[in-house]
């Protein structure tokens, strides 16, 4: 799907209380306001490399959170917060974008864009949660649309 299919088809479900999330038949939600500009930037500005651009387009023309896949996108503060203090020299950033629920995330890396699932209460005292990561997929545009197509994404595991 091309990004501009991924965005429009994504808008249909954020505004839908009981699609907006996986989780709406138990939790209602929608999507909250989208961010402005500035603070898109002022955030970006904070990483390393940015948002990966779906992820900037859903935060600008979408919302900040409250829909996607588990119980939806984490807000981009909650990204920008969370990828800082997980940042290791020469590592690349990671971006915990998807909220599934106890201390489990989707992330993303960046620049490589590969989407994982990693569970925190598996991260060694010092270990990186970059250790703890089960990849899924290649991009996280596969991801979303995997996502939009009523895909699974909590279980399948890439084999390692």
């Amino acid at each position: 799907m091309a990004l501009s299919e991924l965005l429009a088809a994504t808008l249909e479900r954020a505004h839908d209380p009981k699609r907006a999330t996986d989780n709406g038949e138990f939790s209602p939600q929608h999507a909250a306001p989208v961010l402005s500009a500035g603070t898109l930037i002022e955030l970006e500005d904070r990483l390393e490399h940015g948002f990966p651009l779906l992820l900037r387009c859903l935060y600008a023309e979408i919302g900040n959170g409250g829909f996607g896949p588990g119980y939806g996108l984490v807000s981009a503060e909650k990204v920008v917060e969370r990828a800082l203090a997980w940042s290791e020299p020469g590592v690349p950033d990671l971006l915990p974008f998807v909220y599934w629920g106890c201390t489990v995330y989707s992330v993303t890396t960046v620049p490589t864009g590969r989407v994982g699932i990693v569970d925190l209460d598996a991260v060694d005292i010092d270990g990186s949660p970059l250790e703890a990561t089960f990849w899924q997929y290649d991009t996280l545009d596969a991801f979303w649309n995997a996502w939009l197509s009523g895909e699974e994404l909590f279980f399948p595991l890439e084999d390692e």
